[in-house]
């Protein structure tokens, strides 16, 4: 799947600061391993365990391992092997599993033939070439704004720095606030923690707009390095700015 959500330098910082377990359950062949489920989980009452999916986290579920053969057919023997393995071992230990699965997933008939929910929903994919081809691809509307923000005498800084992770965290406070939504799981010593983890690897990127000297907005992305892709993660602004 080529994500970075489904590995354990993702889920384990965020089942520690969500108070959630987190455990790693692996489908062999042959000696071979052809799949996998890094999840985090809890007891519902103190009794009945579920998998849950962890705030911040866009996709999650089994990753499986590409076949070899140019043969369709096999392709989806070994794939549905390994998903109706992971889902004996889910229905014989969890009362409840959610999972969100990403863009590249394109078989998920296993999880319909065992009984689960399942619900198709999409998402645009897009190259990054160049700013032109990205705005060409905007209705006109869009254009006129960006257009417009390009005019206003803002800067735009890109810094991991402390400081600049510890506006990001105010700013989504502030948003949270503003629209009556709860308040995000992390405390802001622990969402410095988790973006210098990844910021120092090189797989996070802050953002922050600067007008008169003081933060008004800052995006924080998440990338996952070997395709080159890209995912919005976090976003705030200040309540005055926007008013």
């Amino acid at each position: 799947e080529g994500t970075i959500f489904p590995k354990s330098i993702w889920l384990r910082p965020l089942a520690k600061f969500q108070h959630l377990n987190f455990s790693i359950a692996a489908c062999f062949k042959g000696g071979k391993m052809i799949g996998g489920l890094a999840f985090t989980w809890k007891k519902k009452f103190g009794v009945f365990p579920i998998i849950q999916i962890p705030l911040k986290t866009p996709f999650f579920g089994p990753v499986f391992m590409s076949s070899n053969t140019r043969y369709r057919s096999k392709i989806e023997s070994q794939l549905h092997t390994a998903m109706n393995a992971l889902n004996d071992f889910i229905f014989s230990r969890y009362q409840h599993f959610i999972a969100s699965f990403s863009p590249a997933t394109t078989d998920i008939r296993p999880y319909s033939w065992n009984g689960f929910e399942t619900r198709i929903r999409y998402t645009y994919v897009g190259e990054l070439n160049s700013n032109i081809q990205l705005q060409e691809n905007f209705d006109s509307d869009i254009r006129r704004r960006i257009k417009k923000a390009q005019e206003l005498d803002h800067e735009v800084i890109m810094d991991n720095s402390d400081t600049y992770i510890n506006h990001a965290w105010e700013l989504e406070q502030q948003s949270f606030k503003r629209q009556h939504f709860q308040q995000s799981g992390f405390t802001k010593q622990q969402f410095l923690s988790f973006i210098k983890t990844f910021s120092g690897e090189g797989s996070s990127m802050v953002f922050t707009m600067i007008h008169e000297g003081a933060p008004i907005a800052s995006v924080v992305t998440v990338h996952e390095k070997t395709r080159g892709i890209a995912y919005y993660w976090q976003a705030g602004a200040s309540k005055d700015y926007l008013s």
